[in-house]
């Protein structure tokens, strides 16, 4: 009977030892997954870092072309007084015209030829600002709206890669 009761020790020893070694196997199984998934954290961790740097970039290229539009801005405004000055010196010319032509009595057509000479200048010097502060403009809301788009997409990258990881890390 010794023999029985040392058999049925040995089988339960062995079951034992079986479930030990599923659980064994189970846990290596864990530790590979996490694992896996510490090396998916640290790479989505690296592209976020990465995501983060081109955002900078993509600010300091902002600031750039912002700075650019200001001084742009100050440009145009500079020139609009110059030629509110020349408008100013125009005027007075006109008015000294007027009294020339008045005291001397010469020909009214002359200083009419004189006076659209001038206008004629003042116009097209206006409409050559005008076409620049345009062309200035087109220029400035097509570079902003690349930089805006290239924010949304990096945006959007950076969402979906946060959803991801929150994902696996609750999966």
């Amino acid at each position: 009977m010794g023999n029985i009761e040392h058999i049925d020790r040995l089988e339960t020893y062995i079951e034992e030892l079986g479930d030990q070694i599923s659980k064994v196997k189970k846990a290596s199984e864990y530790l590979k997954l996490i694992e896996g998934f510490q090396a998916e954290v640290t790479e989505t961790s690296a592209t976020l870092s990465q995501s983060s740097n081109q955002l900078k970039l993509y600010q300091e290229i902002m600031d750039s072309k912002l700075e650019l539009f200001l001084t742009t801005s100050k440009n145009i405004e500079g020139k609009q007084q110059a030629f509110e000055q020349t408008q100013s010196n125009i005027i007075g010319v006109l008015s000294e015209i007027k009294k020339s032509t008045e005291e001397t009595g010469l020909n009214i057509v002359a200083g009419f030829s004189v006076a659209k000479d001038y206008q004629d200048e003042f116009i097209t010097e206006l409409i050559k600002v005008r076409q620049h502060m345009e062309d200035t403009n087109d220029f400035l809301i097509n570079h902003i709206k690349t930089s805006k788009l290239y924010f949304i997409v990096i945006g959007s990258m950076i969402t979906a890669v946060i959803g991801l990881l929150i994902y696996l890390l609750v999966s």
